[in-house]
C-alpha cells in the first residue's frame, strides 16, 4: 500500500474528534469555573478511550508479544521520556515555588507507580493517562478474544462494576488499573461501533442541518443532566455511577458530530499530536497562566475564572507545544 492509499484510507474525522477532545482537556485543566469544568470533565477522557476502541485492530499483530512490543514503543517509551523531561524541568524551574516540600525521589517512584495520586506524580498529573491507556489496551487484547458482542458487553460491564467497587475499597492500584477497569467500557463501545467509521462521508446541506439539530439537542440534554454530572477518572471520582456512562456517551457523540460538521485541518493536526499535548500541557499552561496574570494584572484565580483568559491561555499553550513539536521534528530530520 503506497502513501496515497494510506492517506485515502485514513478517517480524518477521528483525528479531528481527538483534536477537539484534547482542546477540551487543556481548556478544562486551565479553567476553574465550576460549571464549565464539571461539564467538560464529564466526558472528555472517555472520548479518547472510545477512539482507541475504534482504532483497535487485533489483526495487525501476529500474537500478543508483538502487540505488547508495539504498545511499549508507542505508549511506555513516550511516557518515560515525557515524565523525565517534565520532571527535570520541575526540579530546575518550578520546585522552589511549587512543591518545595516534595522529595524528588517520590516522583521517580511515581513513574513506576504510574497512577494519579499527586503524592507520586505531583509535577505533571496529566501523565496518568498514558500508563492507564497502556493497561487498558492490554486488558482489551484479552477481552476481544470474545467474538459475540452480547458476551463482550457483559464482560465489559463486569470490569466497570469491578472498577467502581475497587476505587472506594482498595488503595490506588499501579498503572491506572482501576481507572482502566472503569474506562474500558468506552473502549469497548468504540470497538463495537467501529463499522460506522470505516469511511468518511461528505454531508449534504440537509444532512448538516439535521446533524446540527441533533448536536444542539444532545447539548441541551447534557446541560439538563449537569446536576448529575461530576467525574474525574484520574482521581477515581464519579459523582453518579448510574449516569456516568450515558452522560459520557452523549459527550462522545457530540464530539463526533462536531468533527463531522466542522472539519478543520488545524484541529486534525492537533488531534494527531494529542499525546505530545497531553504530556506537555501542565508545565506549559502554568507558565502561560503566570505570564498571563502579569499581562492583565489579575491574580491567578481571577484569571482562571475568566472564559476569555482561559481560552487565550489554551490557544497560547497549544501554540507553544506546536513550536516545541516543530523543533523536535527538525532535530530528528537533521540527525537523519
Amino acid at each position: 500500500m503506497n502513501l496515497e492509499q494510506i492517506k485515502h484510507k485514513r478517517n480524518h474525522t477521528i483525528d479531528i474528534a481527538r483534536g477537539y477532545a484534547i482542546l477540551l482537556v487543556v481548556f478544562g485543566h486551565i479553567c476553574h469555573i465550576p460549571l464549565v469544568r464539571t461539564y467538560i470533565w464529564g466526558f472528555h477522557i472517555p472520548v479518547f478511550f472510545f477512539i482507541s476502541g475504534i482504532l483497535f485492530n487485533r489483526e495487525k499483530y501476529s500474537d500478543f508479544l508483538s502487540f505488547l512490543k508495539r504498545k511499549i514503543l508507542t505508549l511506555l517509551v513516550p511516557y518515560v521520556f515525557f515524565y523525565l523531561l517534565t520532571f527535570l524541568y520541575w526540579i530546575a524551574v518550578e520546585r522552589a515555588s511549587r512543591g518545595a516540600d516534595i522529595e524528588p525521589w517520590t516522583q521517580i517512584v511515581g513513574m513506576l507507580y504510574g497512577t494519579y495520586d499527586l503524592k507520586w506524580m505531583y509535577f505533571n498529573g496529566a501523565l496518568w493517562f498514558i500508563p492507564c491507556l497502556f493497561t487498558m489496551e492490554l486488558l482489551f487484547w484479552v477481552v476481544t478474544k470474545i467474538k459475540q458482542q452480547v458476551k463482550l458487553i457483559f464482560v465489559l460491564l463486569i470490569f466497570f462494576v469491578l472498577g467502581i467497587y475497587l476505587k472506594d475499597n482498595t488503595p490506588w492500584l499501579p498503572f491506572g488499573l482501576c481507572a482502566s477497569f472503569i474506562g474500558i467500557i468506552f473502549m469497548g463501545l468504540g470497538y463495537i461501533s467501529k463499522s460506522f467509521f470505516k469511511k468518511e462521508v461528505d454531508l449534504s446541506k440537509k444532512q448538516c442541518f439535521v446533524l446540527l439539530l441533533i448536536l444542539l439537542s444532545l447539548f441541551v440534554s447534557q446541560v439538563i443532566l449537569l446536576p448529575y454530572t461530576g467525574a474525574d477518572l484520574a482521581a477515581l471520582y464519579i459523582k453518579n455511577v448510574w449516569t456516568y456512562i450515558p452522560i459520557s456517551c452523549i459527550g462522545i457523540i457530540l464530539c463526533l458530530l462536531l468533527s463531522n460538521l466542522l472539519k478543520l485541518r488545524v484541529v486534525e493536526w492537533i488531534g494527531l499530536k494529542s499525546l505530545f499535548i497531553f504530556a506537555l500541557q501542565e508545565p506549559i499552561y502554568r507558565v502561560v497562566i503566570f505570564v498571563g496574570t502579569k499581562c492583565v494584572c489579575v491574580d491567578v484565580e481571577t484569571f482562571r475564572n475568566s472564559v476569555v483568559c482561559c481560552l487565550g491561555a489554551t490557544v497560547v499553550t497549544i501554540l507553544i507545544i506546536t513550536i516545541l513539536i516543530f523543533i523536535y521534528n527538525m532535530k530528528r530530520f537533521l540527525v537523519k
